[in-house]
């Protein structure tokens, strides 16, 4: 008796030990899947399908009232092209150096500068900064760091609004700032463009940091 008890024992728990393995192999999370929306998820989904040299989407707290969104680029910064222009260029001064031929060096030269010209205008970031007691500012960054900003104040933001503009092909989305009194919109991303879902996201984001100046501005407190 004493050995067929232990024996039901064993089992009773070998199934129980089954029973919590296939619990915890379970793929569904209801927390997790309730919040696919989050931004968190929102990036990780976005790093997943990069694909092509596709912009990485950067998304920062800074404080509850300051977030940043930024596009930054993946691809390389000299590519295979670049290093074949670079020997190419290479090449024809060293030759016109030995042939001495002045004018074709001069010429090679200018080459060179308006080379570097080109990739130093690469943009390799693009970022909105909104904060919602002082305004937004846009921020590119180029290649060697040199970067350029506008700060737009809160007072002659309208709003901030998602755009499309039609081509020949294809029809590309945009996030713009409205500038109240002018006959013009500031475009947030012009190089490294989101894609629409992240798009619809900076634009639920900002525009709710934005909100209370919103709301002052329709009322005419501002």
């Amino acid at each position: 008796m004493s050995n067929l008890n232990t024996n039901n024992l064993n089992k009773l728990k070998n199934k129980s030990i089954m029973n919590k393995n296939n619990d915890n192999k379970n793929p569904i999370n209801s927390q997790n899947n309730n919040d696919l929306n989050s931004p968190i998820n929102i990036i990780n989904n976005n790093l997943k399908k990069n694909k092509k040299n596709e912009p990485e989407f950067i998304y920062k707290i800074h404080a509850d009232n300051a977030h940043e969104f930024i596009m930054k680029s993946t691809s390389r910064l000299i590519s295979n092209f670049d290093i074949f222009i670079i020997i190419i260029l290479t090449f024809l001064m060293c030759l016109c150096f030995m042939k001495k031929h002045i004018i074709l060096s001069f010429l090679v030269i200018i080459l060179f500068l308006l080379f570097g010209y080109i990739k130093s205008n690469t943009i390799i970031e693009e970022s909105l900064l909104v904060v919602r007691d002082l305004g937004v500012q846009i921020k590119t960054t180029y290649l060697f760091n040199r970067t350029t900003s506008r700060f737009i104040d809160k007072s002659k933001i309208g709003q901030i609004i998602i755009n499309e503009g039609i081509t020949a092909f294809e029809v590309n989305f945009y996030l713009a700032v409205l500038i109240s009194g002018a006959d013009h919109m500031e475009v947030v991303y012009k190089k490294l463009i989101p894609k629409l879902k992240i798009l619809k996201f900076i634009y639920k984001e900002s525009n709710e940091i934005l909100k209370p100046n919103f709301l002052k501005d329709q009322l005419g407190l501002l």
